[in-house]
């Protein structure tokens, strides 16, 4: 066994070196190219088929701005706010769909109606030992704004096309003065919708996101929804744009910063960028909402034969919102944000 491996050494080694295992040697420069064909193009290639717009995916996450994670902070003047598009758009359809909720979001944080109530269910069976205690708390939160505003009310700060072909805009928005020409009207509404329901030792919570902004200019209605159920890990979204469903692939799309460590993980966002960031924007001001002052009461109670116990927390405030920072993480992006009541 062993003259037979070594024959088969020398008869190798002989080949290479005479000429005939020429085609076997690798140079610098075609090991390079081999190994660009191989990490690269065939891997993209496997995953093109899921997109229509994206003729090129890197390994390596798309690395967003620095004023994505720093906006500029706002005054009683001057509201800043973000707007991101759907992946696999073409250019020109993203940077649009970009600015259209760049501008809705600015008018939602601007003068915002704020309302939240909570139920909190709770009842206990004597006698049943896995399923005798019951709690379960249901949420819903509500943003909305309308408010009429003129072109010069909006100005592009800064914008970046992410490698996914995601259009994202930072807008300054300055509403506009009583004098001055109105030239269409924004309808903003954003809800959540959260129960958490523990029966025993059993613990599932489910939420539903959306939020749905209208412009209207003259005769012309524009109109864009986003909707997102989520049930313990899972996740389902619809994104429409004038009754239209705009589609695009559940794909690992990955973010990070300039100023990422190399053993750090990235932010992974199944359902791209713009769904990940609304999630996080609305449950972080529905949880703020939760710790304000707000009215409680008891709706119902029972002590016999069962104890059970409905309570019920409302909150309503008219407030402007600010992203003061924005921070990766491998599953979420954690928002810092200002909620200042207005009187108004």
């Amino acid at each position: 066994m062993r003259n037979n491996v070594y024959s088969l050494f020398l008869i190798s080694a002989f080949l290479i070196l005479s000429g005939v295992g020429e085609s076997f040697c690798q140079t610098p420069s075609s090991f390079r190219k081999i190994f660009e064909q191989e990490t690269q193009v065939q891997s993209a290639s496997r995953n093109l088929p899921l997109f229509e717009n994206i003729t090129h995916l890197s390994y390596f996450p798309d690395t967003l701005p620095d004023w994505f994670f720093h906006p500029p902070a706002g005054d009683s003047q001057n509201v800043f706010a973000i707007g991101i598009s759907d992946p696999d758009l073409p250019e020109d359809e993203a940077f649009e769909q970009a600015l259209f909720r760049a501008k809705t979001m600015a008018m939602l944080f601007s003068h915002t109606k704020i309302e939240y109530y909570r139920d909190v269910f709770s009842s206990d069976k004597p006698g049943h030992r896995s399923k005798g205690y019951r709690h379960r708390f249901d949420t819903y939160f509500r943003l909305s704004a309308t408010d009429s505003a003129s072109r010069e009310s909006f100005t592009i700060i800064d914008q970046h096309v992410t490698q996914y072909n995601e259009s994202i805009i930072l807008v300054k928005y300055r509403p506009a003065g009583s004098r001055k020409q109105k030239d269409f009207i924004v309808t903003s509404e954003a809800t959540v919708l959260y129960v958490e329901a523990r029966i025993g030792n059993l613990f599932e919570p489910q939420a539903a996101y959306n939020i749905q902004s209208t412009i209207i200019k003259k005769d012309q209605v524009q109109k864009t929804s986003f909707h997102c159920i989520q049930k313990g890990r899972r996740e389902l979204v619809r994104s429409e744009r004038n009754g239209q469903e705009v589609e695009f692939p559940v794909f690992l799309y990955r973010f990070t910063d300039s100023q990422h460590e190399s053993n750090s993980r990235p932010l992974t966002a199944y359902n791209g960028l713009w769904g990940n960031f609304i999630k996080q924007t609305l449950k972080h001001l529905a949880l703020a909402t939760e710790q304000s002052s707000m009215r409680i009461r008891v709706v119902g109670e029972n002590h016999q034969p069962e104890s059970s116990e409905l309570a019920r927390e409302v909150a309503v405030k008219t407030a402007r919102l600010q992203i003061n920072q924005i921070e990766l993480q491998p599953e979420n992006l954690i928002l810092d944000m200002s909620i200042q009541k207005k009187t108004d």
